[in-house]
């Protein structure tokens, strides 16, 4: 259905170049890549802006908005890019209109998206379920779970929008909200 709208991450952002770049999370991109293809040795030998070019993330020798979104200095972010944050809060009950904990994230998204869970993690909930003369822990979010939802509103979110990412969590409700809505021609009937 959106065949004739451009692709927000695939185009270059003209203000970035390979300098924006923050060397912890480009380490931590070739590490994940690594661990997914484990017999691809070519990785470990060519340069970053081959390794980006191979991936899509750098295109004629600039980078792409996902490449920005995924690996750029925090200060590259907040002055070219502000709405790529994530907001967290906390309530003690999903219910309460003020918040216990909130942290605002603007910081490169393969690094963030494991400090998240970290944070969700931190105070995760777990239930004890008796099955005969066993019990189990059954924590209340699953983190593949959580992940694949975090994954999509970072990645159809709708960047011209100036909101952030919102993650909401109290002890039994787990809420990521993304700005922007159904692509064109969908609607939540459909």
């Amino acid at each position: 259905l959106q065949e004739v709208q451009e692709d927000f991450s695939a185009r270059v952002c003209d203000a970035a170049s390979i300098n924006d770049i923050d060397s912890e999370a480009l380490k931590k991109l070739r590490n994940l890549y690594h661990e997914k293809n484990p017999a691809n040795k070519t990785i470990v030998g060519i340069s970053n802006k081959q390794f980006l070019g191979d991936l899509g993330l750098m295109r004629k020798g600039k980078l792409t908005y996902a490449a920005v979104i995924l690996l750029a200095k925090a200060e590259f972010l907040d002055l070219k890019l502000a709405n790529a944050e994530i907001s967290f809060e906390y309530r003690n009950r999903a219910a309460d209109i003020r918040h216990n904990d909130r942290v605002d994230y603007r910081k490169p998204f393969v690094l963030l998206a494991f400090e998240l869970w970290e944070k969700i993690l931190s105070r995760q909930q777990v239930h004890p379920i008796i099955e005969g003369l066993l019990r189990r822990d059954i924590p209340a979010f699953n983190e593949e779970v959580f992940r694949e939802a975090l994954f999509n509103a970072v990645c159809h979110r709708d960047y011209t929008d100036s909101g952030s990412i919102f993650i909401l969590q109290s002890p039994e409700f787990l809420e990521i909200v993304s700005p922007g809505g159904f692509p064109a021609g969908i609607n939540a009937e459909n």
